[in-house]
């Protein structure tokens, strides 16, 4: 429909004419728009101070979602998604059973401080960005408030078994046996410095951007009603 899509081009400058619109400029090219929506998930906050100059109003924190997966033969074991009770306090989903469209099962995620903004693997570091989470006084006093859950979450990164553990709260025949480790992702947590998690959607508008600062589950499955409420409430009919 008329759109583009330009791999490996990252942005070196972007120019504010005001009402004449937004100029983004990369080594190759530069095209000028009336409206520039960011949506860069992990990199929402440096993206928002990259682009506007100004300081995030909150800091995005990355964690990573392990799961385990059943080993062949045992996927019978479970055939629909089971849930456990969400805990209000938190944003993670718990650790739950799902299966996935390839006939395959996972169990999982547990919720553990990535060392890296795209640290999808356990051993993934880059010591500025750790540096900057472990510093961050918003994660220093969501770990103060809530020591019991960081630990518990770090154990179950740690120990097969304690990740197990909270499988068999709703499936007691699960075991060590049936299960092995399998795929991870990396949620982008807002933390404000105060510790709160963010648990709800954030979009700013700072002239001719529009920033998605968080986007929580279920941003993937809401991803076209959030376009439509930013067309709705951010840009002019």
């Amino acid at each position: 429909m008329g759109g583009e899509v330009h791999y490996e081009s990252p942005i070196t400058k972007i120019e504010n004419k005001g009402n004449g619109g937004v100029t983004i400029l990369t080594n190759q090219w530069s095209h000028k728009y009336d409206y520039i929506i960011s949506c860069t998930g992990l990199w929402s906050d440096k993206t928002f101070t990259n682009l506007t100059l100004k300081k995030a109003p909150l800091k995005i924190i990355p964690f990573r979602g392990e799961y385990l997966k059943f080993k062949t033969g045992f996927e019978d074991r479970i055939n629909h998604l089971v849930y456990p009770v969400p805990d209000t306090q938190f944003p993670f989903l718990g650790v739950h059973f799902t299966r996935m469209i390839d006939g395959s099962r996972e169990v999982g995620p547990n919720a553990v401080l990535a060392l890296k903004r795209e640290g999808y693997n356990r051993n993934s570091f880059v010591l500025k960005e750790a540096y900057e989470s472990l510093t961050y006084s918003g994660l220093l006093r969501f770990v103060a408030k809530n020591f019991r859950f960081s630990v518990n979450e770090f154990k179950s990164s740690l120990f097969i078994k304690d990740f197990i553990a909270k499988a068999q709260k709703m499936i007691p025949e699960v075991n060590e046996t049936m299960l092995e480790r399998g795929p991870a992702g990396v949620r982008a947590q807002a933390i404000s410095s105060e510790g709160v998690l963010q648990m709800d959607f954030n979009i700013i508008r700072e002239g001719r951007q529009i920033h998605v600062l968080n986007a929580p589950s279920p941003g993937a499955t809401a991803s076209l009603a959030i376009a439509s409420h930013i067309i709705e409430n951010y840009l002019p009919n």
